[in-house]
């Protein structure tokens, strides 16, 4: 199914009996450890139990021109939630809050395929993606526990990786760096690990802003990982963008 820009719009075209060993003596710092790692996964099983499924959703250029979105939502409980009838995408040009309402109408929630082709207006920009849950009217459904663990953004650019990704700069939290975005923009966050930490560390010391181009990955307890493919040195913009109010926020989002 192909879907373009009409405006600030996308259009829809159709589209797994022995001795007792003697006790170990385990240090508290470990028992604290396993205590810690046994409660998170409490917590996790305890989300997944109350929730009606999982969404995780991604974006990658296929041609040049052509950005493909695509979302898969494992539902645990297909009666819950009656009023949710389908999905709803919009895009905006990342990183401001501007989104065109994408003309879904085939998007059903037992649709077999969840996915479309999008040609943005504009070559190396970066796009964001995200899916929502709508009743008939297209309203955004807030059902209490409609998705555990949801990652409802995807991010893109045409050609794939003409546009950076994110802007700023890097903390160390040992086993990877994590990427606070500059405040004046609404660039995403992520965190980076393998074998690039090691070459960009020396920034997370010095505080300086950078650019990253790159490829997401997300859905995992952690948030989302960034595949870097280049990045450059470049400080945070010096005039803050203005950035909307909650009212002016929902009224975007609606």
């Amino acid at each position: 199914m192909a879907r373009r820009h009409q405006g600030d719009r996308l259009v829809a075209s159709e589209a797994h009996f022995a001795p007792f060993p003697q006790p170990l003596e385990v240090p508290m710092s470990r028992l604290l450890s396993i205590a810690g790692t046994t409660m998170a996964s409490l917590v996790l099983f305890a989300s997944a139990a109350f929730a009606y499924g999982d969404l995780v959703a991604r974006a990658a250029c296929i041609d040049g021109s052509t950005i493909h979105v695509q979302w898969d939502y494992f539902e645990y409980s297909p009666t819950a939630c009656p009023e949710w009838v389908g999905y709803d995408v919009t895009a905006a040009r990342s990183p401001t809050v501007t989104r065109g309402r994408a003309s879904t109408p085939s998007l059903l929630r037992d649709s077999p395929e969840h996915q479309l082709d999008d040609v943005p207006p504009l070559p190396n920009v970066t796009y964001e993606y995200r899916v929502d849950f709508v009743d008939v009217a297209r309203n955004v459904v807030s059902c209490a526990g409609i998705c555990g663990q949801c990652s409802r953004l995807a991010r893109a650019s045409a050609p794939a990786i003409s546009a950076p990704i994110t802007h700023g700069r890097l903390s160390d939290m040992g086993w990877a760096l994590f990427i606070t975005p500059c405040a004046t923009g609404c660039y995403p966050s992520f965190y980076i690990e393998g074998p690039i930490v090691d070459e960009l560390r020396p920034y997370a010391v010095s505080g300086e802003a950078l650019r990253f181009w790159g490829t997401e990955a997300c859905g995992t307890v952690e948030g989302c990982a960034l595949e870097v493919d280049h990045y450059q040195v470049a400080g945070c913009d010096a005039t803050p963008v203005r950035h909307p109010t909650w009212g002016q926020l929902k009224a975007i989002y609606r």
